[in-house]
């Protein structure tokens, strides 16, 4: 289990209720439950929780009359006179209860989908396993999920370790409860994973609000410790931007299991959504067969750009640019490019520059963002630029590029063919990228 720790900024006191009111999941799990004249009805297997909300309300208590019984007792909330107890005694008659086969669509299940799974913690980032669900009983009888327990004494707490464990650590001043740190997340930071991993009927459930708040670069390093039921699960709960740029995060092999996995519909959906050089990275990687089926489903024009990005050879500056440029006309005025960069799209400023064309798209300068940004907003835009940019063609090594940016320190370089026409950009992003997927290549890189 990866190394966590207590969540931040998710203190006990944020549920202003006495501790005495709390109690943890495994202290009803398999409880005798018992009629209000005291007869046995069976013993509690799972409970059902409020799926939208962000402290889940007990909606069901799941009692089996039997070890064999085939179906089980849907008991809604509250079902108990007290909880937690050693045996739980309905407060409804028997005669009123109904079989249930399964749970209810709007329920999550405690026990099945929750107890032993991995879940996101969307305040750490991170993946993590549950050892134990925290409750809170309210002054009412409603009783909600608080918190998960992800430390060890939840594993102790549920295998009835703790006087055991009592009796050990006593000669030397320790008890059970105090040998381990204590670690809960608190639900409204944590997303269930529900997938096809679980059972069929079971349809991904996840606040996608809080997975959305995540860098994609955070999303894919989860996606890492997910196994191959899951991680799809998080794609489906992501807008389309946001998973095509996790997925562009992702390795290579994974880029391939979740490609194989998804729609070709879907799939091609996120790669015409991405940069045209982080679709031609992803395909790159691919088998021939996939890359072909995947390049044929997207857009005519999409298909078309990353064909081309493609035939480059690789490690070279075509295979690692993007066509994809923001470009202005002589005479554009400094505050026109000012307005075009506030409404246009976010990778206009990630381009760090703009490049400065005629109307045949031949390279005529490259302002920067510094330089437009201390510019008089009248003057043109060919009165602030560099007329001689540094520029490189398609052909040209990626080597030579990083050290072109390392000489002159910057932040992008155009791409032009032999006529001067301006072909693609390449970023220090880019760059970075590319040296740090070479760290493999034969005789490193330096």
């Amino acid at each position: 289990m990866p190394r966590v720790g207590v969540a931040t900024g998710v203190p006990m006191a944020e549920v202003a209720r006495p501790r005495d009111e709390f109690f943890y999941l495994s202290q009803l799990l398999s409880r005798r439950v018992v009629s209000q004249d005291g007869e046995r009805v069976g013993r509690l297997v799972d409970i059902g929780c409020a799926a939208d909300e962000a402290f889940p309300r007990v909606l069901t208590y799941y009692v089996r009359p039997g070890l064999l019984a085939p179906v089980t007792l849907a008991v809604p909330a509250p079902a108990f006179t007290d909880v937690p107890s050693e045996m739980l005694r309905l407060a409804v008659p028997t005669d009123g209860l109904q079989t249930s086969p399964r749970r209810l669509p709007e329920e999550i299940l405690l026990r099945k989908e929750i107890l032993d799974k991995q879940i996101v913690d969307t305040d750490g980032a991170r993946v993590v396993r549950v050892n134990d669900v925290h409750m809170l009983r309210t002054r009412g009888s409603e009783v909600r999920v608080v918190h998960v327990d992800i430390g060890f004494p939840g594993i102790v707490r549920r295998l009835g370790w703790e006087r055991p464990l009592d009796r050990i650590l006593r000669p030397v001043g320790l008890r059970a409860r105090g040998f381990a740190e204590e670690r809960l997340l608190s639900w409204r930071y944590v997303v269930p994973l529900r997938s096809g991993s679980l059972s069929q009927d079971l349809r991904l459930n996840v606040a996608q609000h809080q997975l959305a708040q995540l860098h994609p670069a955070e999303l894919a390093e989860i996606m890492e410790e997910l196994d191959r039921f899951e991680r799809p699960a998080i794609l489906d709960a992501l807008d389309v931007p946001k998973a095509a740029q996790t997925l562009a995060e992702l390795s290579p092999e994974l880029q391939r299991l979740l490609l194989e996995a998804l729609d070709v519909r879907r799939a091609s959906v996120l790669l015409s959504t991405m940069a045209p050089d982080e679709a031609a990275d992803v395909l790159e990687e691919l088998p021939e067969r996939l890359r072909k089926r995947l390049v044929s489903a997207l857009p005519a024009a999409d298909a078309a750009t990353v064909t081309d990005l493609l035939s480059h050879e690789p490690d070279s500056a075509g295979s690692v640019m993007n066509p994809e440029v923001f470009t202005v006309a002589p005479g554009t005025t400094v505050t026109q490019v000012w307005e075009q960069l506030r409404t246009g799209p976010d990778e206009f400023v990630r381009g760090y520059s703009v490049v400065v064309v005629d109307e045949q798209r031949r390279l005529r300068g490259v302002v920067s963002l510094a330089d437009l940004i201390r510019a008089d907003g009248s003057r043109p835009a060919e009165q602030v630029m560099d007329t001689d940019p540094v520029s490189v063609r398609p052909e040209d090594p990626m080597r030579d590029v990083a050290e072109l940016f390392d000489r002159f320190n910057l932040l992008s370089l155009p791409i032009v063919d032999p006529d001067g026409l301006l072909r693609g950009v390449i970023t220090v992003d880019d760059v970075v990228s590319w040296l740090r997927e070479g760290e493999g290549r034969e005789g490193g890189l330096t």
